[in-house]
C-alpha cells in the first residue's frame, strides 16, 4: 500500500533511487574488502543517514557507589565529536560487525582495563542493566546502547586505564550532555530497563 503520508516524494523517484543503490553498493564492496571497517568520514555519515546505531556502554561503579566515567581521548574523531574531546564519558563502542560473545571482552581490553590485565574477573561480573536511547547531536544521529555494569572492587579499581575519573557532584560538570540523564538513571536507583531522553 502507497504511504500518502509521506510529504517529499522526489526522494523515492528512479534518478535517487539509483545513485543511493550505486552509493549502497561501493560501501559494502569497501567493508567487504576491509573486514567491516569504512573510513570514519564515511561511517559518520551512514549514522546521519541512518538517523541511529547500535553500541554497548559499560558503566562502572566504584566502591564508594558512585560512577567511574573516562576522559575522552580519540584520534580519530571528526567534526562534532571534537566537542567531547577532554571530557568524562561513559566508555563505549560501535557494535557493528562483531559477534555477541566479543563485545564486551572487546571493550574491557580496549577501553577499560590495563593490556597485561586478565579481564576474567571484570567479565565475571558484568550484567546488562538497560536498553538506552539517547540523542547524538555532535553526529546527528541516535545511539541505541546496550547498558552493562560493573560494580567494581577495591582490587578491580587498580584494574582500570589511567584516564578514569570517579563522578561526584563537581565532576558532573565535565561529563558529556548524553550521559548526564543515565547517571541521574542510576543515583535514582536504576528504575526502568529501558532508558528515552531524547525527548526529555
Amino acid at each position: 500500500m502507497e504511504n500518502t503520508d509521506y510529504k517529499d516524494m522526489d526522494i523515492s523517484s528512479s534518478e535517487f533511487l539509483n545513485l543511493f543503490t550505486d552509493i549502497t553498493n561501493r560501501i559494502v564492496k569497501e567493508r567487504n574488502e576491509n573486514n567491516g571497517n569504512l573510513p570514519k568520514e564515511v561511517w559518520l555519515k551512514l549514522l546521519e543517514a541512518s538517523g541511529s546505531y547500535l553500541c554497548a556502554e559499560l558503566f562502572l561503579v566504584s566502591p564508594n557507589g558512585n560512577p567511574v566515567l573516562k576522559i575522552r581521548k580519540d584520534s580519530t574523531a571528526r567534526n562534532g565529536e571534537l566537542e567531547w574531546d577532554g571530557k568524562l564519558h561513559i566508555p563505549g563502542s560501535f557494535v557493528g560487525n562483531k559477534k555477541s560473545d566479543e563485545i564486551l571482552p572487546f571493550l574491557l581490553r580496549n577501553e577499560i582495563s590495563n593490556e597485561e590485565v586478565n579481564i576474567d574477573s571484570l567479565l565475571k561480573n558484568t550484567r546488562l542493566v538497560a536498553f538506552a536511547k539517547y540523542p547524538e547531536p555532535e553526529r546527528k544521529t541516535v545511539a541505541d546502547t546496550l547498558l552493562f555494569m560493573i560494580l567494581l572492587d577495591e582490587k578491580q579499581m587498580g584494574l582500570l586505564q589511567s584516564d578514569f575519573v570517579e563522578i561526584t557532584n563537581e565532576k558532573l560538570a565535565m561529563v558529556i550532555e548524553q550521559h548526564k540523564p543515565i547517571i541521574e538513571w542510576f543515583k535514582n536507583g536504576m528504575p526502568t530497563f529501558m532508558i528515552d531522553t531524547r525527548f526529555q
